[in-house]
């Protein structure tokens, strides 16, 4: 083998290898279903904080839109409807904040969707309906590590959360 072809082969295996690593784009129809969150971990501490046992999260993706929906496993059980039908406008208020906060302050029900876009591999997903409203029009971005037929793992880039940084763990549900 001349040096000439040496040289060339080891530019195009150079090139096999250095390209082999990058992946293409996620396919943005593989996102469309709904998925169920099975763990969410912090990147720096390594501690698990969002798992099946504690929290129920839901996603749903659409062409176009998506929903979340969470709730804390350890919620109040709510009224009965015949129950709550007896309360004072007071207590039905009181009642109804009990289903989205605990007394602790601590949102236990929470909901939000929106439009979404792939760019890349980021998932532009801002909010257009929250039951929190200071995520409302925040573009909150994932970065999507895997998907696959049955599993999302997403690294969050959330601009009004910066200090979090998480990756999550999803199953398609359909």
């Amino acid at each position: 083998m001349t040096l000439s072809r040496a040289l060339i082969s080891c530019v195009f295996t150079a090139l096999a290898f250095t390209t082999a690593g990058v992946g293409a784009a996620p396919d943005a129809a593989g996102l469309v279903g709904a998925w169920e969150l099975e763990s969410a971990k912090d990147l720096k501490s390594g501690q698990v904080w969002g798992t099946k046992e504690n929290s129920l999260w839901l996603f749903t993706f659409t062409r176009s839109h998506w929903t979340a929906l969470q709730m804390a496993r350890e919620r109040k059980p709510p009224r009965s409807q015949s129950e709550f039908a007896k309360l004072s406008t007071d207590e039905k208020i009181k009642a109804s904040h009990a289903r989205v906060w605990d007394e602790k302050g601590q949102q236990v029900f929470a909901a939000r969707g929106g439009t979404w876009r792939l760019d890349g591999d980021k998932l532009h997903h801002p909010a257009t309906i929250a039951l929190y409203s200071e995520v409302l029009g925040v573009d909150r971005v994932f970065k999507i590590v895997r998907l696959d037929k049955d599993t999302l793992v997403v690294r969050t880039e959330f601009p009004d959360q910066a200090q979090l940084d998480s990756e999550w763990t999803l199953r398609r549900l359909d």
